[in-house]
């Protein structure tokens, strides 16, 4: 749901839109295969490059092909913030996966890489929708004005 509001949120075409999520849960499901993995070490990193390579793309439409869609779109201010907030966050993902008892097992609580994980999830997430929609509730103009650009009805429209 990040994605597809950063997406829309810079107003990305279609087609670029659905490979970033669509890495974004290729992504997902390798980390979960890694983290999975106990009968072979190589198959369970293997497992996480594969991950990572689909993070790449993820970060690489984030950081480089996005924000101009956001400047054209008029909505780039927010968007960086955004951007910043989940790319510098998501990044602790596999830095907790790698150092943790999955990975490395330099740290060896299972508690605390949960703990870890917990905290990412809760700041990634409810951090982004207070600041989205804080400034939705700002720029209820503009808002309104590019969903009756888009689908030709405007907010409050039944």
């Amino acid at each position: 749901m990040i994605l597809l509001a950063l997406g829309l949120l810079a107003d990305v075409d279609r087609g670029s839109l659905f490979t970033v999520i669509a890495a974004d849960i290729a992504m997902c499901v390798t980390g979960l295969a890694a983290a999975l993995v106990t009968s072979s070490y190589l198959f369970r990193w293997l497992f996480y490059l594969v991950s990572c390579a689909f993070f790449v793309v993820v970060l690489y439409a984030l950081l480089v092909e996005w924000p101009a869609d956001a400047a054209a779109a008029g909505t780039d201010d927010i968007f960086g913030t955004l951007r910043v907030l989940t790319v510098v966050l998501w990044l602790g993902y596999p830095i907790i996966w790698a150092v943790g008892v999955e990975g490395f097992a330099l740290v060896q609580s299972v508690g605390l890489t949960s703990w870890g994980y917990s905290a990412l999830d809760i700041l990634a997430k409810y951090v982004f929708a207070f600041l989205l929609l804080r400034w939705v509730a700002a720029n209820e103009g503009t808002v309104g004005a590019s969903a009756g650009a888009t689908s030709g009805a405007a907010l409050g429209d039944d």
